[in-house]
């Protein structure tokens, strides 16, 4: 239903707005907003995105992906996610820009897609 796109649509911006703060971050989902949808794309400088992803599940329980091919991280959002995911992700990528990320090993649970 259209209640539904429009709170993911919402959500993704949500994402957009507070990730594009982020020293380092460069987004690498479309910004168009007809374009929008709830996939949301990140790098963060300096960091591994095959390391961040298991890392961000690691420190916080933060389902996403890695991205070999865009070298980004995925978020795919949905109703069942909020502002409070988002904020909890976005605070996770702040401090593995600052302090560094120590890497998972084969544990981690995302895989690479």
């Amino acid at each position: 239903p259209q209640a539904v796109w429009d709170r993911v649509r919402g959500l993704t911006r949500y994402a957009e707005e507070r990730f594009e703060r982020i020293p380092g971050i460069e987004i690498r989902s479309s910004r168009q907003t007809d374009m929008r949808t709830g996939l949301f794309l990140f790098a963060a400088e300096g960091l591994d995105a095959t390391e961040l992803a298991p890392w961000l599940w690691q420190e916080g329980k933060v389902v996403c992906r890695s991205v070999k091919e865009a070298g980004a991280v995925r978020l795919s959002l949905h109703v069942y996610n909020n502002e409070a995911d988002v904020e909890r992700t976005a605070e996770l990528v702040e401090r593995a820009l600052k302090e560094g990320i120590m890497s998972t090993g084969a544990g981690g649970r995302p895989e690479e897609g």
